[in-house]
């Protein structure tokens, strides 16, 4: 019997150099298990810097929020022990 599966993009960044690689990796390489797919009829599918290009536009900023738009459910932003400057 046919059934409607909710698929959620995951947008995950984290800062470069920070030490926080290994945690997005993570991330981008989990599988959901069957079992929470059956069970609430859900998937997830993760995005990041990997699919963004190099662009010109106002700021680095801009560049980056046109590659990636609005098109994520959820945001997942991972920090290391450093914040801000």
């Amino acid at each position: 019997m046919p059934r409607d599966i909710k698929l959620l993009t995951i947008f995950v960044s984290c800062s470069p150099g920070l030490g926080t690689g290994a945690q997005r990796s993570r991330i981008g390489n989990r599988r959901v298990e069957p079992k929470l797919r059956d069970s609430h009829s859900v998937e997830f599918r993760t995005m990041g810097w990997g699919s963004l290009v190099p662009g010109v536009g106002p700021d680095a900023q801009a560049v980056i929020n046109n590659q990636v738009g609005e098109d994520y459910d959820i945001y997942i932003g991972i920090l290391g022990h450093r914040f801000g400057t």
